[in-house]
């Protein structure tokens, strides 16, 4: 019960005590009162009638005057009986009728039992006593007017009550229950790392200075938080961003460039591009290193401008003092042709006399996943050291591997949606503490129902995305894991694509799908990529609000990669995230990695957010991570998909 509840109840029960008791002592005393004013009546009625009837009394031939006198004053229906008495006792006259009940309820007259004496006189002629008479009052006009009063002060004690109990629990609400329930909110919020500040001040003095203290709190924390969440941005920025162009540094791209090609899962393909800013050392020689970062800095925007125009989620990064990296994944050869040829073409836009030998030199070599990244990278200043020779200014060594026109993977992906069939490999997410399975990711498989055969999904999704069938491709698989999802022991993770979850019409479907399958809402976890909180963050809140509600899970997936993640992580409160497995590759040995990933899991924790490191891959790894306080962890070393 409630504080407001326990004290409204308590003050409603000692006001109703009270009143009460004031009711009863007020009913008492007006009953002594009547008894008392029945009882006077009565006598002063005796003695005036007998005062009245001395000279009749005792005379036979007066007895018709007695009779009529007594009658006049009976008939005004005060009294219950008036009775004459002789010298002897001897009953002369009686007037006593049987009057009936009074207009009252039989509990009060039972609750209140009036009993009036009756009032007696003794009636004298001269010195000589003539007779005796004997006078009761009326009990039903006592027990009317009681009963008149009594009702009177009930309304009366019923209208104070109320008005009592009401004013005071507006009080309470007023002095007690508000403060209180501010200062409940503003402490949830803090939990949540939600630093709000109570506006409206207590005009109570105790809560107000409670009030202060919890706002006081509150900024203080606020501040920490900030300070802390700042701190992991500018250490990520020291350790992976180049300061000059603010693009990734060499180790940001040899981390996420490992990834790429050991990630057993995703098995990504693609084309690694190197620009060289040929003329650097010339520049540096000459007219000293200012001009040199100038121009390294118009080649860096004029690379992210082109690449951002593609691409956004292309990843570009300084790997030394002149070459910049580009990695493509899923590439043809025919696309990174076209983008060679392009950035070759923007370069001579920028080309001034100063640069002796040009503004930029490409060189690109394709990747597949399992290659080493010495080789790719031995390829691509091979291809630097072609390019030199040639007049195109770029060289791109590719496999050449065969693949599907753009008409045959429409094709292909139109038949995979008419079949709406999808198959699923489930990889366990353990829980090393209690060394039981938090949930399960499932990874979605379409195999192609006519040959039986899967169709590579880091072919058909790039491809998907790029004939924008990714969003009917989301549907079709949430659609398959419904049928079965039920059947599953644990919770499931699946991926949707950022394309899908930002589009309002995919948002409306899926909302609709889990409001008619809540069993299976409250077994699902949504991993969405963290490069989608780039996008309206407000508008990615509200829709996972309204997901949360129907009981499913937010995780953001591949966290730490972007500054976004950290920025944005305490407005959408997702109950878990999955540490970018870049950062966790080689962590034992990693210190870059281990300072970067302890603030995140910090951040976290502070959040109440659940941390799960991806691609857990060795012994040594799990065993930093698990003493670092990492619980929950996914990768080969952890279970293989099934």
């Amino acid at each position: 019960m409630s504080v407001s509840k326990q004290i409204g109840l308590g003050f409603f029960i000692i006001l109703t005590t009270v009143f009460i008791s004031l009711f009863w002592l007020n009913l008492k005393n007006t009953e002594a009162y009547i008894e008392i004013q029945l009882a006077s009546h009565a006598q002063d009625t005796a003695t005036s009638l007998g005062l009245s009837l001395s000279p009749h009394v005792g005379d036979e031939n007066s007895l018709p005057i007695v009779e009529t006198m007594i009658q006049a004053i009976y008939d005004r229906g005060y009294y219950k009986s008036i009775v004459l008495f002789d010298n002897q006792d001897t009953t002369v006259l009686t007037f006593n009728e049987n009057l009936g009940q009074p207009s009252v309820p039989e509990w009060f007259i039972r609750l209140v039992n009036l009993t009036p004496p009756v009032a007696e006189t003794v009636i004298n002629n001269g010195w000589n006593i003539q007779g005796k008479l004997a006078v009761s009052s009326n009990l039903n006009v006592g027990y009317e007017k009681l009963y008149s009063v009594a009702v009177k002060s009930m309304v009366i004690m019923m209208v104070s009550l109320i008005a009592t109990i009401a004013f005071l629990w507006i009080l309470m609400n007023k002095i007690v229950v508000r403060p209180l329930n501010d200062m409940f909110v503003q402490a949830n919020a803090i939990s949540k790392q939600k630093f709000d500040i109570i506006e409206q001040t207590p005009s109570t003095p105790e809560f107000a200075r409670i009030v202060g203290a919890m706002n006081t709190m509150s900024q203080k924390l606020a501040k920490m938080f900030s300070f802390v969440t700042k701190q992991s941005e500018q250490y990520r920025e020291y350790a992976y961003i180049d300061d000059l162009t603010q693009l990734g540094n060499r180790r940001a791209f040899q981390l996420a460039f490992a990834k790429l090609l050991e990630d057993k899962q995703s098995k990504t393909n693609g084309h690694m591009l190197i620009v060289r800013a040929i003329s650097l050392g010339v520049i540096n020689r000459k007219q000293g290193a200012n001009y040199g970062n100038d121009y390294l800095v118009k080649i860096s925007e004029l690379i992210s401008t082109f690449i951002t125009e593609i691409d956004d989620e292309i990843a570009i990064y300084r790997i030394n003092g002149a070459d910049f990296a580009i990695l493509l994944e899923e590439s043809d050869s025919q696309k990174v042709s076209f983008i060679g040829d392009q950035l070759i073409q923007a370069s001579k836009r920028i080309d001034k006399n100063e640069y002796e030998d040009g503004c930029a030199l490409i060189g690109g070599a394709a990747f597949c996943n399992g290659d080493d990244v010495s080789l790719v990278m031995s390829k691509a200043d091979s291809a630097l050291t072609a390019a030199l020779e040639t007049h195109e200014r770029r060289v791109i060594l590719t496999n050449e591997m065969v693949g599907l026109s753009n008409n045959e993977w429409r094709e292909r992906i139109q038949t995979l949606i008419e079949q709406q069939h999808a198959e699923f490999v489930v990889q366990p997410i353990i829980d090393v503490e209690k060394n039981q399975t938090l949930y399960c990711e499932w990874y979605a498989r379409l195999p192609d129902k006519c040959n039986s055969v899967n169709s590579p999904m880091n072919q058909l999704i790039p491809a998907s995305i790029k004939l924008d069938y990714i969003i009917e491709i989301d549907k079709m698989i949430i659609t398959n894991l419904l049928k079965t999802a039920l059947e599953s022991e644990h919770d499931i993770g699946l991926n949707v694509s950022r394309i899908s979850f930002l589009d309002g019409e995919f948002q409306a479907w899926l909302k609709d799908l889990l409001s008619r399958n809540k069993q299976v809402a409250s077994k699902l976890i949504l991993e969405i990529p963290e490069r989608t909180l780039f996008h309206d963050v407000g508008y990615l809140c509200t829709f996972c609000e309204e997901l949360k509600v129907l009981g499913v899970k937010i995780c953001i997936e591949h966290f730490g990669a972007q500054l976004a993640g950290i920025t944005h992580l305490r407005k959408l409160m997702p109950e878990f995230i999955k540490l970018d497995g870049r950062y966790i590759r080689k962590i034992d040995s990693e210190k870059d990695n281990q300072l970067f990933v302890t603030s995140l899991l910090n951040i976290a924790d502070s959040l109440s957010i659940q941390t799960i490191a991806e691609m857990v891959e060795t012994q040594s790894e799990f065993d930093w991570l698990k003493d670092t306080g990492v619980q929950t962890m996914q990768g080969y070393f952890i279970s293989s998909p099934e």
